[in-house]
């Protein structure tokens, strides 16, 4: 849902409220799987983006309908990188790639959570 704060003065979604809307969807992928970041936290486990890229295809405003698509695309011992698509019904507004790393209490890097490995 769009706020009006999101908006910037010609009534178009900011470029940078899209990054709360990529992040609004990894969460979301997360609570799909039965995890949350508090719960993670908690854990001792981090994830931190280390690496984003957007590409704004349409613009974004008061009356869309937003849903972003997340999936996996690829991971190493520590990390993954999530492809991400913004979309206001049918159209495709903005797509994102992100590098998440996975950290311990610590800051440094420690092995992914079993639920973000892909087969």
């Amino acid at each position: 849902m769009v706020r009006f704060s999101d908006l910037d003065p010609y009534g178009h979604v900011n470029h940078s409220v899209y990054l709360t809307y990529f992040e609004l969807g990894r969460a979301e992928y997360l609570k799909e799987r039965g995890q949350s970041l508090l719960d993670l936290s908690a854990e001792g486990i981090q994830l931190v983006v280390v690496e984003l890229q957007i590409s704004y295809k349409a613009s974004v405003d008061s009356a869309s309908d937003l849903r972003v698509d997340s999936k996996i695309v690829q991971q190493a011992a520590s990390y993954v990188v999530w492809q991400q698509e913004l979309y206001d019904g049918e159209r495709l507004c903005a797509t994102a790639e992100v590098k998440v790393a996975a950290l311990g209490e610590t800051g440094r890097p420690i092995r992914l959570p079993s639920f973000l490995i892909t087969e």
